[in-house]
């Protein structure tokens, strides 16, 4: 298995060393799917065996109380939700869903509760939920029905909450790829952080990181290097960890999240990019897109030292 891993990395690089700097992000579903396609007869299969489950809104709560990751979602329109709605919920418009996954919800897996006014745009959402490839839909009516906790005031994505002083991915909260809990405090950790966003798929983004690793071993005493795992949801992912280990990519990696994709990396169009923070996650320089040489980084690594020492 790893001889076979080692010869499809090894035409990874190849390609990318032949015509590529960068590649489109790929919407993140799940650890599995982006590893490799599936098959369109697979999806259909899976979307036409699928259904949504109704619940009510005492186990809905029995499932928010119990701490497990979960979406609360909200599809009145934000006139309602300004007007009351259950603590945490996001908003997401009935009318704005579609039968193809939404950026602000990367995880085809993630366990989602769907409630409405009164139970019927809550329905309809959660069939298009589940048609777009969502694996864990609950619908559990009308708020009407909901006799625990409620709070007023209009929505702000976790995107428009993260204000300067946060810094620029705002506040996050993920796991490395081993499983490790990882959020915005990490940044402090170092004086400047090179964040490499770079995908499984990605010829260019492989082909950078054995350089990567090298200069992460080489600067560690004066900077950390991340690489955020665009198209990665889950820790412990197969098909990351084994390009992690071919390339000697040996720093922090982490996985991509719903706080993630709602900030900063949802707007990410092209990998690699690469971005430069300081302890509080504030950008520093430029934004680089595409792949870079071990020289080319050497220098631009020296310029974002001297910004920040």
């Amino acid at each position: 298995m790893k001889k076979k891993m080692n010869i499809i990395v090894s035409g990874l690089l190849l390609l990318g060393a032949v015509a590529l700097t960068g590649c489109g992000v790929r919407k993140p579903t799940t650890a599995d799917s982006m590893a490799a396609d599936s098959s369109k007869t697979e999806t259909t299969m899976e979307t036409t065996m699928a259904s949504y489950q109704k619940i009510s809104a005492e186990d809905a709560k029995k499932r928010i109380d119990s701490g497990d990751s979960l979406i609360i979602l909200d599809v009145r329109n934000a006139d309602e939700y300004e007007e009351k709605h259950i603590p945490g919920a996001i908003l997401i418009p009935n009318d704005d869903i579609g039968t193809e996954p939404l950026d602000a919800l990367p995880d085809l897996n993630q366990e989602i509760l769907v409630y409405c006014r009164s139970g019927n745009r809550s329905a309809q959402a959660a069939k298009k939920l589940i048609e777009a490839g969502y694996t864990k839909v609950y619908d559990f009516g009308g708020i009407g029905d909901w006799t625990y906790e409620t709070e007023s005031g209009a929505y702000e994505s976790m995107a428009m909450e993260a204000t300067a002083s946060e810094g620029l991915l705002g506040t996050f909260h993920t796991a490395d790829i081993n499983g490790e809990p990882v959020t915005q405090d990490v940044f402090a950790q170092s004086n400047l952080t090179m964040l490499n966003i770079w995908g499984t798929f990605c010829y260019p983004c492989i082909q950078e990181m054995p350089d990567i690793g090298q200069l992460s071993e080489e600067y560690k005493d004066r900077m950390q290097i991340i690489g955020l795992i665009s198209d990665v949801t889950q820790p412990e992912d197969k098909g990351a960890l084994e390009i992690i280990e071919y390339t000697g990519a040996n720093y922090l990696h982490i996985v991509n999240s719903v706080d993630l994709m709602n900030g900063y990396v949802g707007q990410v169009q092209l990998v690699p990019t690469t971005v430069f923070l300081d302890k509080e996650g504030k950008q520093v320089g430029s934004v680089y897109t595409g792949s870079q040489s071990k020289s080319s980084w050497e220098r631009i690594i020296k310029e974002m030292l001297e910004k920040v020492e």
